[in-house]
């Protein structure tokens, strides 16, 4: 099967099970690995719990009780949108250090889609 170009594509191979949660992550990782010397994009990265994140996914999968048809799929999100126990600088050295206490509302329906949250972007 080709490489998924369009949300819709990663989905139904997602739904096909020809495309696992976990592969996407690393992909993610890998395409990040790759660009952020040059970009320098961002400011932290959620690796291991994405990983995680990306294994619960392939087994509510396996069980046949994905949470939506994003489930499994990455995201990034931007050091302003918080997330509760993830630091949010919103990429200023006043904020260093603060560590949000809740999730921001698109944090929430987000997650209660599944999404996993790959990285998070901070430098304009």
């Amino acid at each position: 099967m080709s490489e998924p170009e369009t949300v819709a594509e990663i989905s139904a191979q997602l739904a096909a099970g020809s495309l696992s949660a976990r592969t996407l992550v690393e992909r993610s990782f890998e395409r990040l690995d790759a660009l952020e010397p040059k970009l320098h994009a961002f400011l932290f990265t959620r690796r291991e719990a994405a990983l995680a994140e990306a294994d619960a996914s392939a087994a509510r999968r396996a069980r046949g009780e994905a949470r939506s048809a994003l489930d499994g799929l990455p995201i990034a999100l931007k050091d302003n949108i918080v997330q509760a126990g993830e630091p949010a600088t919103c990429a200023s050295r006043i904020l260093a250090g603060y560590v949000s206490p809740f999730d921001a509302t698109v944090v929430e329906r987000l997650r209660a889609a599944e999404f996993l949250v790959v990285p998070i972007t901070g430098r304009p």
